[in-house]
């Protein structure tokens, strides 16, 4: 399923929209396998800290192994960042946690 946002949203809405999907209401997820990741072009709400980096592409998942549940992970330019909701804080971290298959979307 592909969703397209042609007149933009914010970018924490973006990121609770990535984890709801990754984790729907309802559903029994123990014989399913879902992968989410989204696409954006970063502006100023995205990673305010680093401006060198707006106008790039930039794609958001669900960190591998995720205990949370309330956390995103972006990647931009080798960069790997995480937004947990807890603080609604861009942080930059070492690990992808990078899930297979989230390279080949398209």
């Amino acid at each position: 399923m592909r969703v397209t946002f042609p007149n933009d949203i914010e970018p924490h809405f973006f990121c609770f929209l990535i984890n709801y999907v990754q984790y729907p209401k309802g559903f029994n997820l123990q014989s399913r396998v879902i992968l989410v990741a989204g696409k954006a072009t970063i502006g100023s709400a995205f990673l305010p800290s680093d401006h060198s980096l707006n106008g790039k592409r930039i794609v958001f998942y669900i960190p591998t192994d995720d205990k949370e549940y309330d956390v995103v992970f972006a990647q931009v330019e080798g960069q790997v960042y995480e937004y947990p909701f807890s603080s609604e804080r861009w942080r930059r971290v070492r690990e992808s946690r990078l899930p297979v298959g989230i390279s080949d979307l398209k």
